[in-house]
């Protein structure tokens, strides 16, 4: 066979190698407009089985249009996998399609004291409801235990506290008049509330000692569970610091849920532990 006609052959396979791999990859990457009026979408990409496009359709890889990036067909603002109670999903493609509903009002991420990290002026705003929703969506350490564990399946969230609500017994109601408050290592209820110019109600404690509320004030990094053997029946977290023998990095919450002796409630404390106290105005008491 001829030297030119190898050439030839050489180069058809090369072009056509070349063309396959544009069209494999538009599957998993945002897709930029293609002209002559086709819309385009952006994709979420990464994942093995699902993608969620820009307009909050959820679909397989095989159903997404290599030309524009979108789905062709799927799921329009599913919640499939996700429970709506505390939002959040088992899988990352269902979780952004959910946040996009108009029901779950995904806007809010766009609000001006809403910032890319949380607290963090720096990091700058969302750009748009889309990005906002794929942001929230990925997980972070507030969706996990000892470092390297999840707190449960449902690991992706776009609620305002970024983690799953753990099971429990339910509580009773909090008094909106009641500040729950986060004591200093070593600080007892009496002086974290008194540093709020309130009192520490101990008839209240009941009403605050969850795992959820500990981790709405604490990391619990290392875990949160019943201190089954502990000496105290109210809410608090082991600092980072402690001895090993007293699993630093830990969430308790107490076995018999507190609101007995209200000296011995309020007033325990440890070099070692952050106390959660309910608190009060004082003429409240």
């Amino acid at each position: 066979m001829s030297k030119v006609l190898w050439t030839f052959i050489s180069f058809v396979l090369v072009a056509n190698f070349f063309v396959e791999g544009i069209r494999d990859k538009d599957v998993i990457r945002d897709v930029k407009k293609r002209g002559f009026g086709v819309a385009s979408c952006r994709n979420t990409k990464q994942g093995m089985w699902y993608v969620t496009d820009d307009r909050g359709t959820v679909c397989g890889l095989n159903q997404v249009d290599p030309l524009t990036g979108c789905c062709s067909e799927g799921l329009k603002h599913s919640c499939e996998t996700c429970e709506l109670h505390d939002k959040c999903c088992s899988t990352y493609e269902f979780c952004v399609s959910c946040c996009l509903s108009p029901d779950n009002d995904p806007a809010q991420g766009l609000a001006s004291d809403v910032y890319r990290a949380f607290g963090h002026e720096e990091t700058g705003h969302w750009p748009d409801e889309y990005e906002y929703c794929r942001g929230k969506c990925r997980t972070h350490k507030r969706s996990t235990v000892h470092e390297n564990a999840y707190l449960g399946p449902r690991h992706h969230c776009f609620s305002f506290s970024a983690r799953p609500l753990s099971n429990g017994p339910k509580l009773p109601p909090l008094p909106s008049d009641i500040q729950v408050v986060a004591g200093e290592a070593g600080e007892n209820c009496d002086t974290a509330c008194m540093s709020k110019q309130k009192s520490c109600r101990p008839d209240h404690f009941p009403a605050i000692n969850s795992c959820n509320t500990l981790r709405d004030h604490f990391g619990c990094e290392a875990t949160c569970e019943i201190d089954e053997d502990g000496d105290y029946s109210e809410p608090h977290y082991v600092t980072s610091k402690a001895p090993k023998p007293k699993r630093p990095a830990a969430c308790f919450v107490g076995k018999n849920g507190s609101g007995g002796d209200s000296t011995k409630a309020c007033g325990w404390k440890e070099s070692h532990v952050r106390r959660l106290c309910a608190c009060s105005d004082p003429e409240q008491n």
